[in-house]
């Protein structure tokens, strides 16, 4: 059972073959669908803005929103996981609220900083947060380690 046969290697390699070339936009979302026995599933895709990412073996959150507000929830039925988040950038701070019931104790954060937005501190529940700041290219990110369940973390403004 641990070789796939030909024909699920043939699927792999049209799905890879399709999916190289086809992402969701905000103009114009991917929308991806799965039809199983009893129930089909769709869901509208923007590629990478959002930047959720849950799976049994752990999760991940990077939103690339920057200045724009928007909020996500990704729930898996067949194990029941969730995450959800609600973003608000303002000119002196960004806000997210979130919220999951993965079995992991914490999970990386990659928060995408709105041009011009220099990070002064950040606090989760009110509590100091440890975090650093990483550039890459042109992008300037906050990334710290955050715990599993609800919580809200404010990101100040250094100005």
């Amino acid at each position: 059972m641990g070789t796939l046969g030909e024909k699920e290697k043939a699927r792999l390699k049209r799905k890879k073959r399709v999916r190289k070339n086809m992402f969701g936009t905000e103009e114009r979302p991917r929308l991806s669908v799965f039809r199983s026995a009893r129930h089909v599933y769709a869901q509208v895709v923007v590629e990478g803005l959002y930047g959720a990412r849950l799976s049994l073996a752990g999760l991940s959150l990077s939103p690339r929103l920057g200045d724009w507000p928007g909020s996500i929830a990704v729930h898996q039925p067949a194990n029941g996981l969730f995450l959800r988040y609600n973003y608000r950038p303002t000119d002196k701070r960004l806000e997210i609220a979130y919220e999951t019931n993965h079995q992991a104790p914490t999970f990386p954060l990659h928060l995408l900083l709105p041009p011009g937005f220099t990070p002064g501190g950040a606090r989760l529940d009110g509590a100091p947060l440890a975090w650093e700041q990483l550039t890459l290219g042109q992008d300037t990110y906050l990334t710290a380690t955050l715990p599993t369940g609800y919580h809200f973390l404010v990101v100040e403004s250094h100005d």
